[in-house]
């Protein structure tokens, strides 16, 4: 689900004004917000793993929720219409209870954390460095810094980025060398069952491909913890 929301600002220190944002719910179990609906690079995400929602009552907007985390910060945020706050906060809710019931946290495991803090904060990375990666809808290919750790593969669109682009679990994928295509030594991650999207990278030296595709293909078979 995606589409504009207004987000009260401010963490004490800035002032808590309203901001309109455009916001991204994706398959990782967060919560992704923009700028606006043409930018590509999140100002941050929200984990919804133990979250909440709820009407927001304790503030002057009419079509206004919130989303509550004992222990965390409350998210609030309003929409235009009773109807579209009703159908977000129905989807954030079921995204939040997959969470809390062991859908996603079992299939996610640590990745949902991990797209919301920088690249360079990532510990005990797997490997890290420049991908060329093949994009989910338009098929184009994008350069980007990927870091591997624990069986999923976060990219962002810059080393000093505060959040990720979005993350690849890779959990129960297998990884095949595909045909060279003129300089491009390309490789594929291929999933289990045909309902899961397959990715596909390439590199251009071969020190860098040979990097890659065995350090995906060593943290794909380490046991699950």
């Amino acid at each position: 689900m995606s589409g504009y929301l207004t987000k009260q600002g401010g963490t004490g220190i800035t002032p808590k004004n309203w901001r309109k944002r455009w916001f991204v719910l994706k398959e990782d179990g967060c919560l992704y917000y923009y700028k606006n609906e043409k930018d590509i690079r999140p100002l941050g995400a929200i984990v919804l793993q133990g979250y909440t929602v709820s009407k927001a009552l304790d503030v002057d907007k009419k079509a206004a929720f919130k989303l509550i985390k004992g222990g965390a910060r409350t998210y609030y945020m309003y929409t235009d219409t009773e109807a579209e706050m009703n159908s977000w906060a129905r989807f954030l809710t079921e995204a939040a209870e997959s969470f809390n019931e062991g859908g996603l946290q079992n299939s996610m495991g640590p990745c949902a954390h991990n797209v919301s803090i920088p690249a360079l904060s990532i510990r005990d990375a797997e490997n890290h460095g420049w991908l060329y990666k093949q994009g989910g809808s338009h098929k184009n290919w994008k350069h980007r810094y990927c870091v591997l750790k624990d069986k999923c593969l976060y990219y962002y669109k810059e080393m000093t980025d505060q959040t990720a682009l979005g993350v690849m679990k890779l959990h129960g994928y297998r990884m095949v060398k595909q045909p060279q295509s003129g300089k491009k030594l390309l490789f594929s991650a291929l999933p289990s069952t045909v309902k899961e999207r397959a990715f596909h990278f390439y590199t251009m030296s071969e020190l860098e491909f040979n990097r890659w595709f065995h350090k995906m293909e060593e943290s794909i078979a380490q046991p699950d913890c």
